[in-house]
């Protein structure tokens, strides 16, 4: 089942979201629990202009200490938080929304509990 979560980067709670200011927003880090429940931390660049379509991504496992460490590190670099991301559905009108009713909430919900079913690395 697919979960969406906010980011939420209140005192020393995960996961964490910066972004480089001096780099016009193309490079990002995010730090997290993965679905092993590790602590993973994703840094990812993608390129704009001449370098538009190169992305680049390190990702690691790493302790909470090493998370708190590193996302001290970047705030004393000038980082900046990421916004938290905005959830937009679009309705097979054409129609985009960012509530569902709850008819549209149980018919998404059955068709991602199908998804998961066929999802063949759980």
């Amino acid at each position: 089942m697919f979960k969406i979560e906010a980011v939420s980067n209140e005192g020393d709670n995960l996961p964490f979201s910066y972004f480089d200011p001096n780099s016009g927003g193309t490079v990002r880090w995010v730090c997290g629990y993965d679905q092993d429940n590790k602590i993973t931390s994703v840094f990812h660049y993608e390129g704009e202009g001449e370098e538009a379509g190169v992305r680049d991504k390190v990702c690691n496992y790493i302790t909470m200490d090493q998370a708190l460490g590193i996302r001290n590190t970047l705030i004393n670099q000038g980082w900046k938080e990421s916004g938290k991301p905005t959830v937009e559905y679009t309705l097979p009108s054409g129609e985009k929304t960012d509530k569902l009713n709850r008819q549209q909430r149980r018919r998404l919900k059955k068709y991602l509990d199908k998804q998961a079913k066929k999802n063949p690395f759980k």
